[in-house]
């Protein structure tokens, strides 16, 4: 017994030497590049931009939602905190039928058991907002039967420092503000 287990040490430290770095092949670089063509989406894919967000002051998920046709918002706090929304024949009920993403990562407690919404993403921080329905949400996990909303997180500045302070004010002492500042000190970018 104690000569196999000598025997497989040693035959294991052979295999791992084959397996070592000086033994390793170098392989070139791959890049991918591509380009998708919208016509060729199935379904319907729409997509605001950060300009688009501050020229309209959208400050929440029900403001932003409700330009697009086929997306429409039960309000439940008045506030946009908690956004419901339904999509071609789904209900609105805590968002059950859509597909959350922020920055491409589900953002459900529990996405394959119970697609209700408690957690929403803040819209008044996000640089972007992506909206797919129909076949072309398919590809983005589950609870896509109708769509897949796709928030997309203020990227830090790569050029220059820049910032952005939005308030708003009103009855019964009603105040919000947003705002951020970001750039590069050296080789370390930042948002706050």
């Amino acid at each position: 017994m104690r000569m196999n287990v000598y025997k497989l040490s040693i035959l294991s430290l052979l295999v791992s030497t084959l397996f070592s770095p000086a033994h390793a092949e170098e392989l070139s670089p791959v890049t991918i590049f591509g380009s998708q063509d919208e016509s060729s989406i199935a379904g319907s894919a729409h997509y605001i931009s950060d300009e688009e967000m501050k020229r309209n002051n959208y400050t929440d998920s029900e403001r932003i939602m409700r330009r697009i046709p086929g997306v429409y918002s039960q309000t439940e706090d008045g506030y946009g905190l908690r956004t419901n929304l339904g999509m071609r024949g789904t209900t609105a009920l805590r968002t059950t039928k859509i597909n959350i993403l922020e920055d491409g990562v589900p953002q459900g407690p529990a996405i394959y058991s119970n697609g209700s919404m408690y957690f929403y993403p803040d819209a008044g921080r996000m640089y972007s907002v992506e909206v797919l329905k129909g076949a072309a949400a398919i590809g983005n996990g589950p609870r896509t039967t109708a769509g897949t909303i796709n928030y997309i997180s203020r990227p830090i500045p790569t050029a220059q420092s820049e910032g952005y302070l939005s308030q708003s004010f009103g009855d019964d002492g009603y105040s919000r503000s947003h705002t951020y500042y970001g750039g590069n000190i050296g080789s370390i970018g930042y948002v706050v």
